[in-house]
């Protein structure tokens, strides 16, 4: 797969976020598979409660049941939210994935840490059941300044 950055324009602009796709070998792809299946399912109910109107609060404490720590529910819930604020009640979840939020006095990301090297991104991704899992991404040479400046 050929690695490509995906951002609006206006967020490139001004490093808001960055999504950048590529190859990732972590070292127990098992368990980061059962996070990002874990990760889906809780966004899956997410979905339905979000149309039933449930809080935040009360959403994150029924989601926690699915992926047991509580940042990954929160993004999961917020993800559904999102889905059905623009595609309604036809939400249709066909891939596995992994996401949690951060904020500034965190330093970044919860649950989903990036080290930048000399030609590749060391990947930490915290497994709510456990440690964290460890992997190197390859993305590709031209986007590791970057990746080093969001770093900072």
């Amino acid at each position: 797969m050929r690695s490509k950055l995906i951002g609006s324009k206006e967020a490139i602009e001004n490093f808001q976020f960055v999504t950048i796709n590529g190859r990732v070998e972590f070292e127990d792809v098992g368990k980061v598979a059962r996070i990002a299946y874990s990760h889906s399912k809780a966004v899956k109910a997410g979905i339905n409660l979000a149309l039933r109107g449930v809080s935040l609060n009360d959403a994150v404490k029924e989601l926690y049941n699915i992926i047991p720590y509580a940042f990954y529910a929160e993004t999961a819930y917020k993800q559904a939210l999102a889905l059905v604020e623009n595609k309604g009640s036809k939400v249709e979840i066909k891939k596995r994935w992994i996401a949690c939020r951060g904020n500034k006095s965190d330093n970044g990301n919860r649950g989903i840490k990036f080290h930048v090297l000399e030609d590749h991104v060391e990947i930490k991704v915290k497994d709510p059941w456990g440690k964290w899992i460890h992997g190197k991404a390859y993305l590709g040479k031209e986007y590791l300044p970057l990746l080093s400046e969001l770093e900072e």
